[in-house]
């Protein structure tokens, strides 16, 4: 039904604000691109559809109740299938943005508690290289 009421406001725009960008985009989706798929449509082909609607229909007419029924477990499954994709969603990102926020506050306080410069704390020092670090083949190392 929303989508109804929105194709009607989007018709409406159409007709009464051709002007305006939304006019314009409505008149090209409803008006000029069901022309230009019309155009390219052959007879056989608009009589098999025309057939496969009128089925539909019967098919519709027949098996009202449990159409509605499937339809309405299809939906509803798809509902939760959405929400609990966007509740994992959200809450991955709420974790990632707590963590972070949690390192970029506690980063500077980590440092101030620790005492030492921070020249200090980011330098590594450099052993001196030991006897175990020569080559092993010292043939080899001239090659």
């Amino acid at each position: 039904m929303i989508v109804f009421w929105l194709m009607m406001l989007c018709g409406l725009a159409a007709k009464f604000t051709p002007e305006t960008p939304l006019g314009r985009q409505s008149h090209r989706w409803l008006v000029e691109a069901p022309a230009r798929w019309l155009s390219t449509v052959s007879l056989p082909k608009l009589v098999f559809i025309g057939v496969l609607l009128a089925a539909a229909c019967v098919l519709g007419m027949a098996f009202a109740g449990e159409i509605v029924l499937v339809a309405a477990i299809d939906v509803a499954t798809y509902a939760e299938i959405v929400a609990a994709l966007w509740i994992a969603a959200s809450r991955i990102r709420v974790a990632t943005t707590a963590r972070l926020v949690v390192s970029a506050v506690l980063a500077p306080v980590r440092l101030w508690r620790s005492g030492m410069p921070r020249a200090h704390r980011l330098s590594r020092r450099r052993r001196p290289p030991s006897p175990d670090d020569e080559p092993v083949w010292p043939t080899l190392a001239m090659a």
